[in-house]
């Protein structure tokens, strides 16, 4: 440690510890000059607070990688409810006609698709006053047998109940003859005034020379 006097301004090199931490009185050996001299200060180590650690934090998650939408399924195909008819059948004729109780459709070119407005035959009336309205289907099968199908209505024109029997279907030849037929049961006895009422019927393996249906109430007589 280095010692300086006060008054002349003498210095001393002295032992680190020549001095006690009480202190001590010293004279300069140069002017005789005494005073107390206190034990040197140790300098003050500032603490150098050592920071805390950062706690530590997990890095976020890596965003997820969006994986690509799947590709939509395919619609199934809509199933038509006539897709069996259209596997099972090749050709077709559709024709309706409105008559008074007897109903007759032209059925030339059997198998044969018909065009628009093809020949259609109405019978005279009857003495029933009921209409016979309907619509007949023809089918060719690959097998080569057929299907008719025939769907329709009756309707009473008149302000009083009329009776309702079974019809009948008639497959006649280009001549007129009758090939075959099948009967059609009514849908009720009785119809009453302005009603309508519906009704359908098939068969198969028509003969190959029929030329026209006719669908018709077998001598009905109205009511008085």
């Amino acid at each position: 440690m280095i010692l300086t006097c006060p008054e002349c301004g003498a210095r001393y090199r002295l032992a680190d510890d020549a001095i006690p931490p009480a202190g001590r009185s010293v004279q300069c050996a140069s002017c005789k000059h005494s005073w107390f001299e206190a034990a040197p200060q140790q300098a003050a180590v500032a603490a150098v607070a050592t920071p805390p650690a950062p706690t530590p934090v997990a890095a976020p998650a890596p965003a997820p990688i969006p994986r690509p939408a799947p590709p939509p399924e395919p619609e199934a195909p809509q199933r038509s409810h006539w897709l069996w008819t259209l596997a099972a059948l090749v050709t077709g004729l559709v024709l309706t006609v409105l008559a008074a109780s007897v109903w007759r459709a032209d059925l030339s070119a059997l198998g044969v698709p018909v065009p628009a407005g093809a020949a259609i035959e109405t019978a005279a009336p009857t003495t029933s006053p009921l209409i016979i309205e309907a619509t007949v289907q023809l089918r060719v099968l690959p097998s080569g047998g057929n299907f008719m199908a025939v769907t329709g209505t009756i309707t009473n024109p008149t302000k009083t109940e009329q009776p309702v029997v079974a019809m009948v279907a008639d497959v006649l030849d280009a001549q007129g003859k009758v090939l075959d037929s099948w009967p059609i049961p009514a849908p009720l006895s009785v119809l009453p005034a302005g009603r309508t009422v519906g009704f359908d019927s098939a068969a198969s393996n028509i003969d190959p020379a029929a030329a026209s249906l006719s669908v018709h109430f077998p001598g009905i007589k109205p009511q008085p």
